[in-house]
């Protein structure tokens, strides 16, 4: 869970393997308490507001979580609420929920193409370490120093996105029927995105 600590201006990550605690109730609100419509959330000593004020697609939080095996192919679905699409805003009301929508959509394009990087990182690394003769470089330290960093291939990154564009306040609407028609909405929309992977 993310969330974002409200002095220090920083996203924080909740891990029920991080050292000293386990994910509770007070988690889970905080990463969803989002101003004006939620107060911040007290753990500790700490106020936390919703992690995506900070950043609402956290890919690095959770590619940083994943092992090093070799030969193990993995998918990360992200899930975006708001389309990173919309059009032209044509009055007051329009403008402030598109604000809102630019705020908490997907920005994780430019960290796929920085994490592709990585992937000829890993398999340059791979190709060394299987070389016949042994690693010529295992010994060097600016090696060592790329290695510490644990390098992995990126997996597929799927994303599952929002085709409609919420309306200004349709995200603090918590009735029965708007929580049930976004979950029909969201299982549509998953259904369609996974057919598409074949």
């Amino acid at each position: 869970m993310s969330a974002t600590d409200l002095q220090q201006g920083q996203i924080k990550y909740f891990d029920s393997n991080g050292p000293g605690y386990n994910l509770s109730l007070d988690h889970i609100i905080a990463s969803g308490s989002l101003p004006p419509a939620f107060p911040a959330t007290l753990i500790g000593d700490e106020y936390y507001w919703d992690g995506g004020l900070f950043d609402n697609t956290p890919l690095g939080a959770v590619l940083d979580r994943l092992d090093d095996a070799r030969g193990v192919n993995r998918t990360v679905y992200v899930v975006n609420l708001f389309p990173n699409k919309a059009k032209i805003p044509a009055n007051m009301a329009e403008i402030a929920g598109r604000m809102k929508n630019l705020q908490f959509a997907n920005k994780s394009l430019e960290d796929m193409k920085l994490l592709k990087r990585f992937n000829d990182v890993a398999a340059l690394m791979e190709a060394i370490e299987s070389l016949p003769a042994g690693n010529p470089l295992e010994d060097h330290v600016a090696y060592k120093a790329v290695k510490a960093e644990h390098y992995i291939r990126v997996p597929r990154v799927v994303s599952i996105t929002s085709t409609g564009v919420p309306e200004q306040f349709a995200d603090a609407d918590f009735s029965p029927e708007a929580i049930e028609a976004r979950a029909e909405a969201g299982k549509r929309q998953a259904s369609r995105a996974l057919e598409a992977l074949g």
